[in-house]
């Protein structure tokens, strides 16, 4: 199985736990994974797709500069505002 078929299947704990080793493709997949989502909420609370897509990539970049700081014990990554 190839990696990036492998992180698809990896649970969020997972993905966050290789990308404090490096894994540039778990930031990738955890991305794609949550980004819709993400933009969805906050294109209906701003109701501007431009505003929106700002947030998106605010939050991500969060979730990528503080990745280090997530503890499972404290929730998931889905339910979890302790990533930025």
């Amino acid at each position: 199985m190839a990696d990036h078929d492998k992180h698809g299947l990896a649970s969020d704990d997972d993905l966050l736990r290789e990308m404090c080793s490096g894994c540039t493709e778990c930031f990738a997949t955890l991305f794609h994974r949550y980004c819709r989502g993400v933009f969805s909420i906050a294109n209906r609370i701003l109701r501007d797709p431009r505003e929106a897509e700002d947030i998106l990539q605010e939050v991500f970049l969060a979730i990528f500069q503080q990745q280090e700081r997530y503890d499972s014990s404290r929730g998931s990554v889905r339910c979890s505002s302790r990533l930025y």
